[in-house]
């Protein structure tokens, strides 16, 4: 549970569940990683590759955090760079920028290779700005 300050200067590398306050050139927010969570059909197969899930909750934001598909990328155990389905958690619409107010959770869904990866957010489309490593288990 250890808390991480990201910059453009000093990206943060992060575990799942850990939490990366990101400071941004027009606004900020504490961003906390969760999963990947994987299909229960899954747990215990001999599957190369699984659906997964991470919920991404944004919170304390300040000023302006934008958020689109293109600036979330998952790479996988094999190398692939993936680009992940971004969805509200409870529905409704992607929003160009965070909701400043109340936690906001993105859901983060995309078929990856079993073994270790990369979940990064780029805010500005760019370099990435906090990364949270994890770990697709089957076992």
């Amino acid at each position: 549970n250890q808390l991480l300050s990201a910059t453009a200067a000093h990206p943060a590398i992060a575990i799942q569940g850990n939490s990366v306050v990101l400071h941004l050139d027009h606004g900020s927010a504490l961003a906390t990683a969760v999963g990947p969570n994987v299909p229960d059909r899954i747990q215990g197969s001999a599957d190369l590759h699984t659906p997964a899930t991470w919920d991404l909750t944004f919170a304390n934001v300040h000023g302006t955090v934008p958020i689109s598909p293109s600036r979330f990328t998952i790479t996988d155990e094999q190398g692939m760079l993936l680009l992940p389905h971004v969805s509200v958690v409870g529905g409704g619409p992607l929003p160009k920028i965070v909701p400043a107010g109340r936690p906001f959770t993105l859901r983060l869904t995309t078929v990856v290779s079993i073994g270790d990866g990369k979940l990064r957010y780029a805010p500005a489309g760019g370099p990435w700005l906090a990364e949270w490593d994890f770990d697709v288990e089957t076992d």
